[in-house]
This record gives C-alpha cells, sequence and structure tokens, in this order.
C-alpha cells in the first residue's frame, strides 16, 4: 500500500522481502543494493519503518549444539521464545531416540521419515559388505552426516488460555495474540542465529496457534511464499490441543500445511484432567474431526506427510499399559491402508514450573508403552526434550524472565 501510493510498482516490495528473508540484506539502507530497486524509495523506507519490530534479547545455546533458544521481546514489551533444533551437526547426536519434544519426527532432506536412519544403522550396514560396498556406502555416510540443517519452533501467543497441567506458558494464561508479522520476525531472527539452514517450521511454541487462525495463517502463507520464505507447505506443521473449527479451516485454507494434534490421553476422562478444554472440544468429536482431515483428497498424506499425535507420557498419570491399549485401540482404525497415514510421538515429561507435582516416566515405562503402540501396527516414536540445559520447554524461558524482572521491581 505504501508503494502504490507513493507511485512505486508494487514488485518491489517482494524483492524487498525475498532479499530479507534470505539474508542479502542485513539493514534498510542497504536495499540500495538490490537490483532493480529504485534508490529514491531508500530513503523513504528509512523514514517510515523499521527492519523488525521485535529484537533479540538472550541467545542460548545447549552445550551439546543441538538447541537454540531465543528469547524475543515485542514491541509492546511482552516477550516470546522461538527454539531452533539443530540436526545433522558433526557434534549433534542425530539419533531419533534424542529429538526434541517441540519437533516433528526426524526427516531428511527429502521430507522423508529418517527415525531409523542414526549413524549406528547406517554403520552396521557398512559392516556387512565387501570391501568394494564399503567404500561406497562411506561416501554415502558422508554425505549424509552432512546434511545440516535446523528446525525452528515459533509461538503464536503471548501465554495460552489453554491451560495444559503439565505446560509452562499454561501458568502464564493468555496475554495476547501475536500479529503475522510478529510470527514472520522469529523466523527472520532465527535466520540469523541458527547453525544451519532452517529447512522446517513448527508451530509448537507459546500458545494455541489455532486460537489465533487469522494471524497464524497470514504467516504460514508469507512462510511458503516462494517471494518471500519460500518453504514447502509441506515442511510447515500446525500443532493443536483439537480447536475443532479452526481445524476445519485449516484444512480448507492451507490442506499442505502438516497437522498435529495435542492427544495427550486415550480417553475422555483422563483428558479432560490433562487437557481442560477437552471438555469443550470432546474426544470423540476430536476424533471425527480428525477422520475428516484423513479423509480430504486435498490433504495427500503419503510416506512422508502423516498426522501427529503428540503424547506427553507423564509418570502414574498416562504412563500405564492399560493407556497404551487404549491409545492402540484409538489410533488402529485411523492408521489407513498403509498403515502410515498417523503417526504417534511419545514425549517423556520434561519437569517444569507447573503448581502439578508431574514426574517424568521411567525408561521401562516407556519402553513398555512404545513396544504395545508398535506391535499393535502404529508408527510410533519416543521424542526426548532437547535442551534442557537451557529450559528448552515452552515457555520455561519466559516464565524464568518475568521471575527475574518481579526479583529486580520490574513492572509485570
Amino acid at each position: 500500500a505504501f508503494l502504490k501510493a507513493n507511485d512505486f510498482k508494487p514488485v518491489h516490495a517482494m524483492t524487498i522481502w525475498h532479499a530479507l528473508a534470505h539474508g542479502k540484506i542485513h539493514s534498510l539502507a542497504e536495499i540500495k543494493n538490490l537490483d532493480n530497486v529504485p534508490k529514491k524509495l531508500v530513503p523513504m523506507l528509512e523514514a517510515k519503518f523499521a527492519l523488525t519490530t521485535s529484537t533479540v534479547q538472550k541467545v542460548q545455546h545447549a552445550k551439546d549444539q543441538q538447541t537454540t533458544k531465543l528469547l524475543i521481546q515485542l514491541q509492546d514489551g511482552s516477550n516470546i521464545e522461538t527454539v531452533l533444533m539443530h540436526f545433522g551437526n558433526n557434534n549433534a547426536d542425530d539419533d531419533s531416540s534424542t529429538t526434541s519434544a517441540s519437533s516433528p519426527p526426524r526427516e531428511d532432506g527429502n521430507g522423508k521419515n529418517r527415525a531409523n536412519e542414526g549413524p549406528g544403522a547406517r554403520e552396521t550396514k557398512i559392516r556387512t559388505g565387501g570391501e568394494e560396498k564399503k567404500n561406497k556406502n562411506k561416501k554415502k555416510t558422508k554425505k549424509h552426516n552432512t546434511n545440516r540443517r535446523s528446525t525452528l519452533c515459533v509461538s503464536s501467543q503471548v501465554g495460552c488460555r489453554m491451560g495444559c497441567k503439565f505446560c509452562a506458558t499454561g501458568t502464564m494464561g493468555l496475554r495476547g495474540h501475536l500479529l503475522s508479522g510478529e510470527i514472520i520476525e522469529q523466523l527472520y531472527h532465527a535466520r540469523q542465529h541458527s547453525l544451519n539452514p532452517v529447512r522446517n517450521v513448527v508451530f509448537m511454541g507459546m500458545g494455541e496457534p489455532l486460537d489465533n487462525f487469522d494471524s497464524v495463517l497470514a504467516a504460514v502463507t508469507a512462510m511458503s511464499d516462494p517471494r518471500r520464505f519460500g518453504l514447502a507447505p509441506s515442511r510447515i506443521t500446525v500443532s493443536t490441543v483439537g480447536v475443532i473449527p479452526y481445524m476445519r479451516r485449516l484444512r480448507r485454507s492451507a490442506p499442505q500445511v502438516q497437522l498435529a494434534i495435542s492427544l495427550h490421553a486415550p480417553t475422555q476422562e483422563l483428558r479432560e484432567k490433562i487437557v481442560p478444554t477437552a471438555r469443550a472440544y470432546p474426544l470423540e468429536k476430536l476424533m471425527h474431526a480428525l477422520d475428516e482431515h484423513l479423509e480430504d483428497p486435498r490433504v495427500n498424506l503419503n510416506s512422508s506427510r502423516k498426522v501427529m499425535m503428540e503424547y506427553v507420557v507423564i509418570r502414574g498419570v498416562n504412563d500405564s499399559d492399560e493407556c497404551a491399549r487404549q491409545l492402540l485401540d484409538l489410533l488402529k482404525p485411523r492408521i489407513g491402508k498403509s498403515g502410515k497415514n498417523v503417526i504417534l510421538n511419545l514425549i517423556p515429561y520434561n519437569p517444569t514450573d507447573v503448581p502439578e507435582n508431574y514426574e517424568a516416566p521411567t525408561e521401562e515405562r516407556v519402553r513398555s508403552f512404545h513396544s504395545i503402540i508398535r506391535e499393535g501396527g502404529v508408527l510410533v516414536t519416543v521424542r526426548y526434550e532437547k535442551g534442557q540445559d537451557i529450559s528448552g520447554a515452552c515457555g520455561q524461558l519466559v516464565v524464568q524472565a518475568e521471575k527475574e524482572r518481579k526479583r529486580g521491581g520490574g513492572r509485570e
């Protein structure tokens, strides 16, 4: 609108967008270096616009270099956080059992599931072949291990009103919705601090994405626009606790975006105790909405595109064999003819700052739960939390920052 009002061609906006998104320029002043952008436009933009409305306040890198966490301050002074998970680095454990609790199943550069392609599995294949085959596979292994990439977990709200009992963000309540630009700026900031190219974005940070539907949809559109960030829609995952009306709107508006459902319990009774919004969106209706999604031809599920079911495993709450069998009964009818329409992600609970006295499950319990699901024919992975030394779980860094500010006499 600004360009058109000042008699400039709108195409210049996309030229500037693309340059900023891909790191070709890092300030408004550098726009003058772009071809085909009028030089007289630059001072006008500098007078009216800022490069970003948010600023990075703190950057934390995990000791193992697998996670980077950004504390970002918005223009109104509110704080949010965004997390980068790094894969394929030489000093990073690339085994699927260490995937972040905020990230999707491990994928290779072609979007294929890499859950069983840890370094050990490839090495075993090499050692069973002859010398000539061994050398050939060594080259492939090197290429595989240098496939460096990062997944970005973005926030969509300041706080959250869903009130999930195990979530630090839920203790904040809803402070406000992010504008689409504030969501997009998380990707911009992340690219400045990422160890690797950012290839995937997951809406699994602070907030319920579908509770801020319009801003999230606009951000997804910008992220997947080839004239801007150019991410493939299938590399963007939107997670929801089950806001059913907006699940349907998302399917109609962005069918190629991947869907993740925060389930966390196999029955309505138990889910109400962990996820309070289950009273408004009962499990039976949520599963019906999932069925609609799975049956919609526009969604086009395949070996690399599945609906992800997120299940935080909490000791003594939802980790029993009975819960596993109930969950299997719930998911088995929905895996499709290929058996791959749905994948279950088990996330051992990471103790965080919540009123409930929840504890992490034992490894034995997680293994037993996993075995029941797997042997029942449902795809399942176990994803352990990354970045525990930098408060990697959703909302922890913001909650900690607020406590520090209160101790220092800052405003709420």
